[in-house]
């Protein structure tokens, strides 16, 4: 398993088997110390391989050795995704307001 940047921090990071990218995701954005997971993507077939854990554990330590914390914005409807986080050792910290804007 390989783990392949576009630059040494900024902005992509993804995990290739060889010969095809299996999961990659992105560091969002970076403000008062946080630096925000986002844009997680495993392929279909790839998926329940560890993939995921894998890229998160990398990103994360990749911010930590930066002296900078980890966050991942995970939503009220996505309970699954909240838990797989919690088992990384993500933890609740806040809760943000989601805004609908409408035309009318």
């Amino acid at each position: 398993m390989l783990f392949r940047s576009l630059k040494e921090y900024v902005p992509f990071l993804w995990i290739d088997n060889g010969d095809q990218v299996v999961a990659m995701s992105v560091f969002r954005s970076s403000a008062d110390g946080f630096v925000r997971l986002g844009g997680l993507y495993v392929r279909p077939d790839c998926r329940s391989m560890g993939y995921e854990r894998s890229l998160i554990h990398k990103m994360s330590e990749k911010i930590i050795a930066d002296g900078k914390t980890p966050m991942i914005y995970v939503t009220d409807t996505q309970n699954n995704t909240s838990t797989r986080y919690a088992d990384m050792g993500f933890i609740k910290c806040g809760r943000i307001a989601e805004v609908e804007l409408s035309t009318t």
